[in-house]
């Protein structure tokens, strides 16, 4: 079994991903080894993507609440909230430590956060949006009749989510209602604004017949290349097959045809020669340059090497292999690998996991590794020494759980696991820890 203590020099590593380790060994051995780096992520968003995972203030919070001086740093926090003007993604992370500190109805977070509501900076909806979840309706009404200018709120979270998130969802759209009815100031404050200018790209359904597509293509601005994608979906063979033809045949010189055409198999398989698609993923580049611009070079290598990883083939597999050889975009090596996959694969998979990468390649990779596990008809133990690295490197605590899950599957959690997954930085994994099910 590997214990805590044997792991104490990837301190910053545990951090930065969300693992409970890390809450557990500030309970072990304190804060002053690490405090310098502590001061500096207490004040940044560490998600890896937090529109997807939600935001890390809960976990970091907590972890600073376990050091043996937390005033340090809650005095630290308070000082970065009160300069917030922005609303990007780290001035919306400290609002919510605001949320996260305040333990009092005088506290001076609270004071902060209605100051920021109340003022014309470009924070004061994340602000609201932080005392609607701390204060509920009274607090929505204690701004709308405070802001000296009366709005419109334009926020990500609609106000109803985030008084159906405080005090549940029945009844919530209806309390909110009544408080517009009761405060002229907020039903302005709240109204909706202008229709959008209707969007001039074309609308694309899956399915659509492929003379049209093929028409669209010709039109300047009309059809982006995730269309494609959405309407290969629906699409059936036949129509892939004219679609696979008319990218092979694509000239050189016309670069926007072709990335939009190829984009139309970056989830289906390609139905047609591999010789033209090969010869541009062989120009697939490392992150974070792979993407490129939509007419480069290396966005269409990127593209083609998406295309490839979806379709099944020797010469697939041997393009998989190759990229392994070379160190490159290993992420899209696992997958080619996934769709074509042999005996001893899992230790090829298990070696890829376990090295340092670039961040979106190694959550890429975690996504094909669990998608290889439940490619499975059955859990296969072999599955298991990759399912445990790509736990430890992975940098989403929303796939991390997608991990934990396989390893449930497969009769594999380690109990060292199960413990530190307690102070996850993902509420789900909490969740099981505790009970020990999972909630579908």
């Amino acid at each position: 079994m590997t214990t805590v203590d044997e792991r104490m020099d990837d301190f910053e590593r545990w951090l930065s991903i969300g693992l409970g380790r890390a809450i557990r060994w500030v309970d072990a051995h304190g804060d002053a080894e690490h405090r310098e780096f502590l001061s500096r992520t207490c004040l940044v968003e560490t998600a890896y993507d937090h529109q997807v995972e939600g935001s890390r203030a809960g976990y970091i919070h907590e972890l600073l609440t376990r050091t043996p001086d937390p005033a340090f740093y809650r005095d630290l926090v308070l000082g970065a909230v009160r300069a917030v003007e922005g609303n990007g993604c780290d001035d919306e992370f400290l609002l919510k430590m605001a949320w996260q500190f305040t333990d009092g109805e005088n506290d001076e977070f609270r004071e902060v956060l209605y100051e920021k509501a109340n003022s014309d900076l470009d924070a004061w909806e994340l602000a609201l949006q932080q005392i609607v979840v701390l204060d509920g309706i009274p607090g929505l009404l204690k701004v709308a009749r405070e802001r000296s200018s009366t709005g419109p709120y334009r926020g990500w979270w609609p106000v109803e989510d985030l008084i159906g998130f405080r005090d549940g969802r029945d009844g919530a759209e209806e309390r909110l209602a009544k408080a517009r009815r009761d405060c002229p100031e907020l039903d302005v404050m709240l109204a909706e604004g202008p229709d959008e200018e209707p969007a001039t790209r074309a609308e694309i359904e899956p399915g659509m017949p492929w003379p049209e597509i093929r028409s669209l293509l010709s039109v300047p601005e009309s059809l982006q290349p995730y269309q494609m994608r959405f309407w290969a979906r629906g699409a059936d063979e036949a129509e892939l097959t004219l679609a696979a033809e008319e990218l092979i045949a694509c000239p050189e010189d016309d670069p926007r045809r072709i990335r939009r055409l190829i984009q139309a198999f970056s989830d289906v398989s390609f139905p047609g020669p591999l010789d033209r698609i090969l010869s541009w993923a062989r120009g697939i580049r490392p992150y974070p340059e792979s993407a490129g611009r939509p007419e480069s070079p290396e966005f269409l290598a990127h593209s083609a090497a998406k295309a490839l990883a979806r379709t099944v083939g020797p010469e697939v597999r041997a393009f998989g292999l190759e990229l392994v050889e070379r160190g490159l975009r290993l992420d899209v090596a696992a997958e080619c690998l996934r769709r074509n996959f042999e005996d001893g694969d899992w230790e090829i998979l298990a070696d890829l996991a376990r090295r340092k990468l670039d961040p979106d390649e190694t959550h890429w990779l975690t996504k094909a590794i669990d998608s290889a596990f439940t490619d499975c008809e059955e859990p296969d133990p072999e599955a298991v020494p990759a399912l445990l690295a790509c736990y430890e490197r992975n940098p989403c605590s929303f796939c991390r759980e997608m991990i934990v899950r396989d390893l449930d599957a497969a009769d594999a959690v380690p109990d060292w696991m199960r413990e530190e997954c307690r102070d996850d930085a993902c509420d789900e994994l909490r969740d099981w820890a505790e009970s020990g099910e999972w909630k579908d």
